[in-house]
């Protein structure tokens, strides 16, 4: 799960600083849209957004001396990111649910932009949430979560 990452919590704090700024690159992301539909501009802000939902998905717990696979990583891959009941609905009611759903929005809308097929752009954005759950839950220090998987896609 995104909050469990010392690098997201640094991030967030208490007032909500990366829901605010993912808000406020949303913004912008509609704003380029409209005035300058430039595909530099798109590709400049795909890279963006995409290198912020890696910067705060990807990084270990403690940072990169803590990077450590769980044993049975494979079998805590399918454990944690196996479909439970309530998980469609479990991001409106997790702390982390809103923000999950904020940090692929800048994503989801400029690569759908930059691509012109929105449901290739919602695919393209399932999977990549996919593979970053998948590899948060072999981590030792993160966990992988279908529900993020859920949040993230919306």
């Amino acid at each position: 799960m995104i909050e469990e990452s010392v690098g997201w919590m640094a991030l967030v704090g208490r007032s909500g600083t990366v829901l605010a700024a993912t808000s406020m690159l949303a913004l912008l992301a509609l704003a380029v849209a409209v005035l300058a539909p430039s595909s530099r501009l798109l590709v400049a802000g795909t890279g963006l957004s995409l290198a912020a939902v890696l910067g705060v998905t990807v990084v270990p717990t403690g940072g990169w001396r803590q990077f450590a696979l769980t044993p049975g990583a494979l079998d805590s891959i399918v454990a944690n990111l196996r479909p439970q009941a309530g998980d469609l609905t479990a991001w409106a009611y997790a702390s982390d649910g809103p923000p999950n759903v904020a940090l692929f929005v800048p994503l989801g809308f400029f690569l759908a932009l930059l691509l012109r097929r929105p449901l290739a752009a919602a695919v393209v954005a399932v999977a990549l949430s996919l593979a970053i759950e998948c590899y948060q839950a072999a981590l030792t220090t993160r966990v992988g979560a279908f529900a993020d998987v859920v949040a993230n896609g919306l």
